[in-house]
């Protein structure tokens, strides 16, 4: 099976649907790499997420379903976790699942910032 090349330049994302919501996506650029899971699913649950068939780990949601899991290969943040040794590689078309709930599949995105990335910001949350 092939692994992440750090020294690769892409960005992509995957929406994920089923039961619940959620969003994943990774960057790689100049050797710094960065990968997120973001969902909102049942309350005070775990989740394995795996990625191409691979398992990467767990995310635990919240008592509001919200749950996220973040890798980062550059050592700074001491909040996010390295990457898995096994981390697998990620084109357009690999397919990422959480638990048996949530599925997509990563598409390559454009470089610059899309205007989800923007709107993030300014959208409140409904409780």
């Amino acid at each position: 099976s092939s692994e992440i090349d750090f020294s690769d330049e892409s960005k992509l994302k995957a929406i994920l649907s089923g039961t619940g919501t959620g969003k994943s996506e990774i960057e790689i650029e100049r050797n710094n790499a960065e990968f997120s899971v973001d969902i909102r699913a049942v309350p005070n649950s775990a989740y394995s997420v795996t990625i191409g068939g691979v398992s990467v780990g767990e995310i635990r949601t919240d008592n509001r379903g919200k749950g996220k899991l973040k890798f980062e290969n550059d050592g700074d943040d001491r909040h996010n976790l390295p990457f898995p040794t096994a981390f697998p590689a990620i084109a357009n078309g690999t397919e990422i699942k959480v638990g048996g709930i949530l599925s997509g599949v990563f598409t390559i995105s454009s470089n610059h910032r899309s205007d989800d990335d923007r709107n993030d910001e300014h959208r409140n949350d409904d409780d």
